[in-house]
């Protein structure tokens, strides 16, 4: 059990120390300018889109979410392209209190 315990807190500290691209928007200091993350969209997959508010259960997302997004490693049946949609580029809080980043579409973008 102790090394379990030990096991678990080296885990958690390695998962604090790692660096990864932000997935929200970014601001850029010195001239203001907001960048967006787009995500990519495959010609040959159907796409899904989740409408997303303010209030919305987390469960309500994130497990349909989770199975059309890894219909990307099944063989069987069609690649989908999994993304939220929302009416604000405002972070969407849940029910739970997460916060959702949005980003605007290339369209919303001019």
């Amino acid at each position: 059990m102790k090394r379990l315990i030990i096991f678990l807190a080296l885990c958690l500290a390695y998962q604090c120390t790692t660096t990864e691209t932000p997935t929200s928007p970014t601001i850029d200091e010195n001239t203001m300018q907001v960048s967006y993350r787009t995500p990519s969209l495959e010609a040959d997959r159907l796409n899904v889109a989740f409408l997303i508010m303010d209030g919305v259960y987390n469960t309500e997302l994130t497990a349909p979410y989770d199975i059309f997004q890894h219909t990307i490693f099944r063989d069987s049946i069609q690649s989908m392209n999994t993304f939220l949609v929302a009416n604000t580029l405002e972070p969407i809080t849940t029910f739970e209190g997460c916060l959702l980043y949005t980003s605007p579409s290339p369209r919303d973008r001019g």
